[in-house]
C-alpha cells in the first residue's frame, strides 16, 4: 500500500467516525430538547408544592416533626447511563467519598443509577442498589418507579440525592430538608387555616407523596439535563479535533500525490535519456 493509499484509507476512517458522531450529537441535541420542555414545568410545581406545604405546616405545626431528620441512611447517586459526557460521573464519586471521609459516625449506603456511574464500583464505592440510568426522558418515569421501590421501607426523609447541577457543579439535596428549615411564624402569610377536603392527617399524607415525586423528577430532568448538555459540548469538541484532522490529512495526501507524480516525471526522464543514449 503506498502513502497515499494509506493516507486515504485514513481519510476515510475519519469521514465514517465523524458520521457516528455527529449522529450522537444530534441525539443529545434532540433529549435535551425534550427535557427543557419540562424542566421548568416541574420546577414551578415543586415551587408550588413547598409554598402549599409553608402554608400547611404554619398552621398544622406538629406534623413538621414527622419530617425532621437531621441525619441521612441512603445517598442516591445519578449517574449516567452512557458515555462522552466528561466528568460527569467522576465529581459524583468524589462527592460521596468526600462524604463517606467527613460523615464517619454516621454510616450511610449508596444506590448508583447509571450504568458509566456503577462500572466504577471498583474504586472503593459499595452500590448496595445499581439501576439502569436514562438514555430518552421517555424512561426517567420508569426509572423513578423502580428506585421507589427498592427503597421502600427506608424513610424518604433519610434519602439524599447526589446529582449535576452545572458542569463540575454538583447539587446535593436531602429530601424535605427545606421544610424543617423554615421558620412558619415568619413565613405565615394568611390569618386563618387553609380549607382542606380531607383531614389534615390524610392531607398530609398525600403532600408527602407528592412533593416527593415532584423532586425526585426535578432531579432527574436537570440532571439529564446537564448530561446531555456536556455530551453535546464534548461532540463539538470531537468533530472539531475531527475536521482538522481531515484538514491535516487532505494537506498530506494533496503533497504524497505530488511527490508522486514529481517521481514518475523523473523517472520517465530517466528512462527517456537512458533510450536516447542506446
Amino acid at each position: 500500500m503506498t502513502k497515499q493509499s494509506k493516507i486515504t484509507s485514513h481519510l476515510n476512517s475519519l469521514r465514517n467516525i465523524r458520521v457516528i458522531i455527529t449522529a450522537m450529537k444530534n441525539l443529545a441535541l434532540i433529549e435535551t430538547a425534550k427535557i427543557s420542555r419540562f424542566l421548568p414545568l416541574q420546577t414551578k410545581l415543586v415551587s408550588n408544592i413547598e409554598s402549599v406545604a409553608t402554608d400547611f405546616f404554619s398552621f398544622y405545626p406538629q406534623y413538621l416533626a414527622n419530617i425532621k431528620q437531621e441525619k441521612t441512611a441512603v445517598y442516591i447517586l445519578l449517574g449516567s447511563e452512557r458515555g462522552f459526557c466528561g466528568e460527569f460521573n467522576e465529581v459524583l464519586l468524589k462527592t460521596w467519598q468526600k462524604n463517606l471521609n467527613t460523615n464517619t459516625s454516621s454510616p450511610a449506603k449508596a444506590i448508583g443509577i447509571g450504568t458509566k456511574l456503577t462500572a466504577k464500583i471498583g474504586n472503593g464505592i459499595n452500590f448496595f442498589k445499581q439501576l439502569a440510568g436514562p438514555s430518552t426522558v421517555e424512561e426517567i418515569p420508569s426509572i423513578i418507579l423502580t428506585l421507589v421501590k427498592n427503597l421502600a421501607n427506608i424513610n424518604p426523609t433519610r434519602w439524599t440525592i447526589i446529582c449535576n447541577s452545572e458542569q463540575n457543579n454538583i447539587l446535593t439535596t436531602q429530601l424535605f430538608r427545606p421544610f424543617a428549615q423554615i421558620n412558619f411564624k415568619q413565613q405565615a402569610t394568611f390569618a386563618s387555616p387553609p380549607v382542606l377536603n380531607l383531614q389534615p392527617e390524610d392531607f398530609f399524607t398525600k403532600l408527602f407523596d407528592e412533593y416527593l415525586l415532584a423532586v425526585l423528577y426535578k432531579v432527574f430532568y436537570h440532571s439529564f439535563l446537564i448530561e446531555n448538555t456536556l455530551r453535546s459540548q464534548h461532540m463539538d469538541g470531537a468533530l472539531q479535533w475531527l475536521d482538522k484532522s481531515a484538514d491535516k490529512l487532505t494537506l498530506a495526501m494533496n503533497a504524497s500525490r505530488q511527490e508522486e507524480i514529481t517521481e514518475g516525471i523523473e523517472e520517465i526522464m530517466l528512462n527517456v535519456e537512458f533510450l536516447s543514449k542506446l
